[in-house]
C-alpha cells in the first residue's frame, strides 16, 4: 500500500502543476470560446481529483470484502466436508 500513496502523492503534484497552467491560461485568455475550452478542462480536471482520492477508498473497500470471503472459506469447506461425509 505504500506504492499506491507515492503514486498517489506524485500524482496530486502533477495534477496541481496542470492546475496552476490551466489557471494561468484562464486568466490571461480573453476570447470567449477559449474561456469554454480551459471551464471544461478544469471540470476534467476536478473530476481527474476526486477520482485519485476516492480510488484508494474503493481499493481498501475492495481489499475489505476480499479478506471477508477468504475468512469465509474454511468455515464454508469444514460445513461441506462434514455434511457430504
Amino acid at each position: 500500500l505504500m506504492l499506491v500513496y507515492i503514486i498517489r502523492n506524485i500524482t496530486i503534484a502533477v495534477m496541481l502543476i496542470i492546475l496552476i497552467y490551466v489557471g494561468i491560461r484562464m486568466a490571461i485568455t480573453t476570447v470567449a470560446s477559449e474561456k469554454a475550452e480551459y471551464k471544461r478542462m478544469l471540470v476534467s480536471w476536478v473530476v481527474g481529483f476526486l477520482i485519485i482520492f476516492l480510488i484508494q477508498y474503493f481499493l481498501i473497500l475492495v481489499l475489505n470484502i476480499n479478506s471477508s470471503i477468504l475468512g469465509w472459506m474454511p468455515v464454508i469447506l469444514i460445513c461441506s466436508t462434514y455434511y457430504l461425509s
